[in-house]
C-alpha cells in the first residue's frame, strides 16, 4: 500500500536491552521513529525504479513513534534458542496522488482524495495506517547443521487510505551445512501469503554456497527460484 515501512532496515530510536542476572533470557525494548521514503523515492511516489520500496531513510516525516519488543530464550546447552517479537506502529500515509496508483488499481482500490490546491499533511487530514507485526523464531544446532525458522503475522489497518484492513503472514526456513571449514552450503525458503490481498503472495527457494578465501574474504553464489513463476527466477 502507501505505507513505506520496512522492518528489516535502519531505524532511529532509543533501545533498552539486557540479560537479567546473566540468565537465559535476553530482552529488547525500543522506541523508534519508523521509516519513510528517501527524498528521491518520495518524488517517485515512494517506490524504487523497479516498483519496490528500495532504500528508506531512518527518519520518518510524521510525529508518530513506534514500539519494538523482543524476547529470546537460550537453552542451557547454548545450541538452541527461541524468540518472540512485536512491532506496533503508526504511519501518516504519503498522499502523493501519483503514488502507487498502478498497484492500487490492481488491488481494486481508489486513492484517498487530496486537494492539490490545499495539500494537507497526512496527520492534519487524519489519513494514517496503524499496523502490527507479531512473530516467533527458532534456531537449532543439529549435528553439524544450523537450522533457523521464523513466522510473522502482520496487520495493516489502513494501508491504502480507504479504511480497508489487510492481514498477511510470512514464513522463513533456513538450513546450512559446512562441507569443509572453508565451504558452506545452505538453502533458504521464504513465503508470504494473504487471503485478504493475494497480490502480496510470494514463494521463493534459494540455494547458495559460500567459499571462505581468507578470514575476512569470501565468495558466494546463489540462485533465487520463484516457485510461483519459475520463468521469473
Amino acid at each position: 500500500g502507501l505505507n513505506p515501512f520496512v522492518l528489516d532496515t535502519h531505524h532511529t530510536g532509543i533501545d533498552l536491552y539486557g540479560r537479567p542476572r546473566s540468565g537465559p533470557i535476553f530482552y529488547e525494548i525500543a522506541l523508534v521513529n519508523g521509516t519513510s521514503p528517501t527524498e528521491t523515492e518520495a518524488t517517485a511516489g515512494g517506490h524504487g525504479e523497479a516498483g519496490g520500496h528500495g532504500a528508506v531513510s531512518g527518519t520518518d516525516s510524521d510525529s508518530f513513534k513506534d514500539i519494538f519488543v523482543r524476547l529470546t530464550y537460550t537453552l542451557p546447552s547454548q545450541r538452541h534458542a527461541i524468540g518472540v517479537l512485536g512491532y506496533f506502529g503508526k504511519t501518516a500515509l504519503v498522499q502523493d496522488t501519483a503514488m502507487g496508483m498502478e498497484e492500487m488499481e490492481q488491488a481494486g482500490h481508489a486513492a484517498a482524495p487530496v486537494s492539490e490546491d490545499d495539500p494537507l499533511t497526512d496527520e492534519q487530514n487524519g489519513i494514517n495506517d496503524g499496523f502490527r507485526i507479531l512473530g516467533a523464531d527458532i534456531e537449532l544446532s543439529l549435528w553439524r547443521c544450523n537450522v533457523r525458522g521464523a513466522l510473522l503475522f502482520g496487520t495493516h489497518d489502513n494501508p491504502y487510505g480507504d479504511g480497508v484492513r489487510f492481514n498477511y503472514q510470512g514464513v522463513m526456513g533456513h538450513i546450512s551445512y559446512p562441507i569443509r571449514r572453508e565451504l558452506l552450503a545452505a538453502v533458504r525458503y521464504d513465503r508470504v501469503f494473504s487471503s485478504d490481498l493475494p497480490t502480496l503472495e510470494r514463494q521463493f527457494l534459494t540455494p547458495y554456497m559460500r567459499y571462505l578465501l581468507l578470514e575476512n574474504v569470501h565468495l558466494g553464489v546463489e540462485y533465487n527460484i520463484n516457485l510461483d513463476d519459475f520463468d521469473a527466477s
